[in-house]
């Protein structure tokens, strides 16, 4: 079939979350793909097992097509800078991709 819109809104943003590190970040990320009804339980294990994609200016991305019911995009922004791998973060875009949903966002950042 026709690929499945997007899931983009506002109760996929978590802006100044509690997150001491990367991990703590992606699952907090995960858990609002969760709520959102994106994912499966264990889509937060599954992001915290791939290596982040820098972005630039602080910004990560983390996507996995494992345990996605459907295309979702969560954003969430530490309360306080985290360092990964020697790298600040600021922010970490959590996808949860189906086939090709997520490619036209892709190629927009």
């Amino acid at each position: 079939g026709a690929p499945q819109e997007l899931a983009l809104d506002a109760q996929l943003v978590g802006l100044g979350q509690n997150a001491e590190d990367l991990d703590e970040l992606a699952w907090l990320g995960a858990r609002l793909l969760k709520k959102a009804g994106c994912v499966e339980n264990g889509f937060a294990a599954v992001l915290q097992q791939t290596e982040p994609l820098p972005l630039g200016d602080g910004l990560c991305w983390l996507h996995s097509e494992q345990l996605v019911k459907r295309p979702g995009l969560a954003f969430v922004t530490p309360a306080q800078p985290l360092q990964h791998q020697g790298q600040l973060v600021t922010g970490l875009f959590c996808l949860a991709s189906l086939g090709e949903a997520h490619q036209a966002l892709l190629e927009r950042l």
